[in-house]
């Protein structure tokens, strides 16, 4: 893959340990993960379901990106948030060998819970 093809900019996150919501419970917090990073985001069918009443969709999509240390780790429930464009939240589902060389493909889903 060409270097050109990587248009995306995102950063990676990972759920924290939350903060206190003062009421003995606590506020799920994302904290940034490594360097912002640029990917390619190939998108799949949507898939619209009904949920209590009200119409939910979810749009997968394979996102490729470049190996390294930080990416290897990245599995459900981390995500990854565009920085540029439309803004999305990307949730990982799970994660594969790319077939090309020195990369990786996140399988991933925006919508839903978590984004």
């Amino acid at each position: 893959m060409a270097a050109g093809k990587l248009r995306v900019r995102v950063r990676f996150e990972r759920q924290g340990q939350g903060v206190s919501n003062g009421m003995g419970g606590r506020v799920a917090a994302w904290e940034t993960i490594g360097p912002e990073t640029f990917v390619e985001i190939t998108a799949g069918a949507g898939a619209e379901t009904v949920l209590a009443g009200r119409l939910a969709s979810k749009d997968p999509a394979d996102i490729e990106l470049r190996r390294s240390p930080l990416t290897v780790t990245l599995a459900a429930p981390d995500r990854l948030r565009e920085l540029d464009g439309l803004g999305r939240v990307w949730n990982v589902k799970s994660a594969r060998e790319s077939k090309r060389r020195g990369y990786l493909v996140l399988t991933c889903e925006t919508g839903g819970a978590g984004s």
